[in-house]
C-alpha cells in the first residue's frame, strides 16, 4: 500500500492492543503449518488481551466469518456455470478459475481479511477446475497488522481486476467478491457505493476503450 509522505501519530492504545492480537494469530498459523487452527485462534487472544472474552469472540465472529465466505463462493459460483447438457452455460472446457490476489475484500488489522498460504489453499481449490495466478505468494503480501486498506488502493485493486477480466478471451467472466471490494469496482467505473444485499443484483453496462479510463 502506498505511505504518505507524513509522519503517522501513534495508534490509540485499543488499536495497539488489536496489532498485538493479530500478530500472535499470524505467528500462532505459522506454527500450524499455514492456517488459522481452533486452538491458535482461541489460545491466542487471551494472551494477546489479559483473558477478555471481547477479544476471543471478536476473533471467533473474524474466523467464522472467512469460513462462511470461502464455503459461499464454490456453491455460488457451481449453481451459476456447473451445468451439463440444455442447461449449460458454458462448454467443459471454459469451467475454469483463475484465483487473483487482487480479486479480494479491504484488508489490514483484521485477522479475517488475512489470507490462508498458498500451500493450504492449494488443497481445497485443486486443479484442473482452479488455478492460481502467475507469481501467487505462498504467505500474504498485502496484509499489515497496522495498517487498514484505504479506499484509493482498493478501488485500484479492483480496476487492475477489471483489466483482466476484459483482457479474458470469454463471452461470460464470473468476480466473487465481498461488498466493499464490488464497492471499489463501482467506484473504479465512477459509480457511488452501493450496499449490495445478499442474494441482490445491481446490473451495469461496462464499456472499456484500451487507453482510456472506463465508462
Amino acid at each position: 500500500m502506498p505511505k504518505l509522505g507524513t509522519k503517522k501519530p501513534p495508534p490509540p492504545p485499543e488499536r495497539r492492543r488489536e496489532a498485538e492480537h493479530s500478530q500472535l494469530l499470524v505467528e500462532a498459523r505459522r506454527r500450524r503449518g499455514g492456517r488459522l487452527g481452533p486452538r491458535s485462534a482461541a489460545h491466542a487472544p487471551r494472551r494477546a488481551a489479559g483473558g477478555k472474552r471481547t477479544s476471543l469472540s471478536a476473533s471467533a465472529a473474524c474466523r467464522s466469518r472467512r469460513r462462511a465466505s470461502q464455503a459461499r463462493c464454490e456453491p455460488a459460483w457451481k449453481f451459476t456455470f456447473d451445468h451439463a447438457g440444455d442447461a449449460a452455460v458454458l462448454p467443459p472446457e471454459a469451467k475454469t478459475v483463475l484465483i487473483l490476489e487482487n480479486c479480494r475484500e479491504e484488508y489490514g488489522v483484521h485477522t479475517c481479511d488475512l489470507r490462508s498460504t498458498l500451500s493450504h489453499l492449494r488443497t481445497l481449490y485443486t486443479p484442473p477446475t482452479y488455478a492460481f495466478e502467475a507469481g501467487f505468494a505462498e504467505e500474504d503480501p498485502l496484509w499489515d497488522a497496522d495498517e487498514r486498506e484505504s479506499t484509493p488502493h482498493r478501488v485500484g485493486r479492483a480496476r487492475s481486476v477489471l483489466d483482466a477480466a476484459f483482457a479474458e478471451d470469454a463471452t461470460y467472466v464470473s468476480i466473487t467478491a465481498h461488498g466493499g471490494f464490488i464497492n471499489g469496482f463501482l467506484n473504479a467505473v465512477g459509480r457511488p457505493n452501493y450496499s449490495l444485499p445478499t442474494g441482490g443484483v445491481l446490473p451495469i453496462v461496462v464499456q472499456r476503450t484500451v487507453g482510456a479510463s472506463a465508462n
